[in-house]
């Protein structure tokens, strides 16, 4: 679901392609869904961001920016909920690595759409990316933690604990007004 290589490479496409499917998706759910759930006064509505709405990699700017925007909207509508004294919950699922096929959907749309800028940096993120997803985790097993925030009204869902630390120093990171750090980019 995302174009992958260096972000001033991509074109407005790439990143109009992304962001329609990520972030415009989400927001047009909302503005459909949630006005009969708050009339309602019940329900629960789960966003599904990604680690990437917390942690940025390289070369995947419009998958980051769609899942930061995706974090950032289920924050502003959980706050928005509380201030209207609502029953309706929210869940912010922000899996690291699940096994699914959005690597394929990915290859399959940079191998030749219009508007796809693939570079090496790009091919290599997609390698990276495809063998990080084969170990992920099983589709099923996020599906049963989703459903157990939405019973325990969680807002925060992480999937696994691999990516409390890179949280953790990010949060740091901000806090002391340090620049990002990255494992495996040079720092200067």
């Amino acid at each position: 679901q995302g174009s992958i290589g260096r972000s001033w490479l991509l074109s407005d496409e790439d990143y109009e392609w992304t962001l329609g499917i990520l972030l415009n998706g989400v927001i047009h759910g909302v503005r459909t869904f949630v006005p009969h759930l708050v009339e309602q006064d019940q329900g629960h509505v789960v966003f599904t961001a990604s680690i990437a709405g917390h942690v940025s990699a390289p070369f995947g700017a419009p998958y980051n920016i769609g899942k930061h925007g995706v974090v950032t909207l289920a924050e502003t509508l959980f706050h928005e909920l509380k201030v209207e004294r609502s029953n309706v919950g929210v869940t912010c699922l922000c899996p690291g690595f699940v096994n699914t096929n959005i690597v394929q959907a990915t290859a399959a749309r940079s191998s030749g759409s219009v508007g796809s800028a693939v570079d090496d940096r790009g091919d290599q993120m997609l390698e990276f990316s495809q063998r990080a997803l084969a170990g992920g985790l099983d589709p099923e097993i996020v599906g049963e933690q989703v459903l157990e925030a939405v019973k325990q009204n969680q807002f925060w869902l992480f999937t696994d604990e691999d990516w409390d630390s890179p949280i953790a120093e990010r949060a740091s990171q901000i806090g002391s007004r340090e620049s990002p750090r990255f494992k495996g980019a040079t720092q200067s």
